[in-house]
Parts: C-alpha cells; sequence; structure tokens
C-alpha cells in the first residue's frame, strides 16, 4: 500500500485528442466526464483520505457530477513506482455501489473484473448488480 496516490479513470474509447471537446462523440463525452470527475476528487483528496475499494458519491445538486457513484482501487500497472500509487477511481452504477456498500468493495470489483468492465468508467454496460 501506497500512502501517495495519482489519480486516474480509464475508458474503452480510443483516444484521440483532435475529439476530447466534441461531446457528441463517445471519446469526447468520455474524456469530458473523466475530466468532471477528476477535476472534483483532485482537491477533495486533498482534506480527505481516498482508500482502495471504497465507494464515493456526489451531492445531487454538484453541477457536472451531481449523483455520480465511484469505487476506488490501487491500480498497479507494471512499471509503478515504489514512492507513490495510482489511485483509480471507477464510474459505477448505484446498484453498484450499493452493492458494494452492504458486501464490501472487493466483491464489487471482483464482479466488475469477472465481466470484463474493470478498470473502465464506461457506463455504456448493463450493470452487474
Amino acid at each position: 500500500m501506497h500512502d501517495l496516490y495519482e489519480l486516474a479513470m480509464f475508458t474503452r474509447h480510443k483516444l484521440d485528442l483532435d475529439e476530447a471537446k466534441e461531446e457528441e462523440i463517445a471519446f469526447g463525452r468520455a474524456h469530458s466526464k473523466i475530466n468532471s470527475i477528476l477535476n472534483v476528487l483532485a482537491p477533495y483528496s486533498e482534506q480527505a483520505t481516498l482508500n482502495p475499494r471504497e465507494t464515493c458519491e456526489f451531492p445531487q445538486d454538484m453541477e457536472g457530477v451531481g449523483g455520480k457513484c465511484l469505487i476506488f482501487d490501487s491500480y498497479e500497472p507494471e512499471l509503478a513506482s515504489k514512492r507513490f500509487g495510482v489511485m483509480l477511481a471507477i464510474e459505477v452504477f448505484r446498484s453498484e455501489m450499493d452493492y458494494a456498500r452492504q458486501h464490501g468493495g472487493q466483491v464489487l470489483i471482483d464482479k466488475l473484473k469477472f465481466h470484463g468492465h474493470y478498470p473502465y468508467s464506461d457506463l455504456e454496460r448493463e450493470p452487474v448488480i
């Protein structure tokens, strides 16, 4: 476990920086959503400790991210640094977040992995719960 983390989110959509600001294109929508979430999480993480396998939800009235649900995980890429880790934020459906709160975050993460949805935040899929 690391004390310092870099926040990260993943999408299945092909990286295309020319389309990053195009909301009508799938990658543009994903890029915008990820930016919105990380721009709120970054300053929040200065005040609060984000832990792997815990959940988070944004208040409904928060502009751009209201009502979004997340689960965190420690992500260890092959070239991970020994000084700091990567804290993965995965957007999940409310039913999945509620399930993680009842049964534990690792159980939900295992289900996301089993169904091939880990580590992606794309909600163009059926919920696993």
